[in-house]
């Protein structure tokens, strides 16, 4: 769907014109009080050592929305060492990417050894290909 078409906003449902936003005007205002409220409270400086869980408690804006905020570059994660993105696969906290190192390693490993299961098998493969070739050509 490209911009300027109809949809429906995605948090309450209501149809809206779909352009630079992907939620509703009304949505998008709520959105917005609710980033004024954690950057409020993450300007505090003993607010600065709360994980992405107490800053949701503390400020009643879901996990999820604030993970937005950070991924949209409207947080930042520098100077706050106890807040990061849960893992998309393991939910533990990351600083970097959607992936913790620990599973950025084993899918790393993954994607390795299936690399050269894969280039084992072509070979295998083409050795198959010219041993029956060999065979029908003596065959004649």
């Amino acid at each position: 769907m490209g911009f300027n078409q109809l949809d429906n906003c995605p948090k309450c449902g209501k149809l809206f014109v779909k352009g630079i936003r992907d939620v509703c005007s009304d949505c998008y205002k709520l959105e917005e009080e609710e980033y004024k409220k954690v950057n409020a409270y993450l300007k505090k400086k003993e607010n600065r050592q709360a994980s992405l869980y107490e800053v949701s408690e503390a400020t009643a804006v879901t996990v999820k929305q604030i993970t937005k905020f950070i991924r949209q570059g409207r947080i930042s994660l520098n100077d706050l060492p106890n807040m990061g993105l849960p893992c998309e696969t393991c939910g533990e906290p990351t600083k970097t990417g959607s992936i913790c190192p620990a599973c950025r390693a084993k899918l790393t490993k993954q994607v390795e050894s299936f690399v050269e299961r894969e280039e084992k098998r072509i070979e295998e493969d083409k050795l198959k290909v010219k041993d029956i070739g060999y065979r029908h050509i003596k065959e004649d």
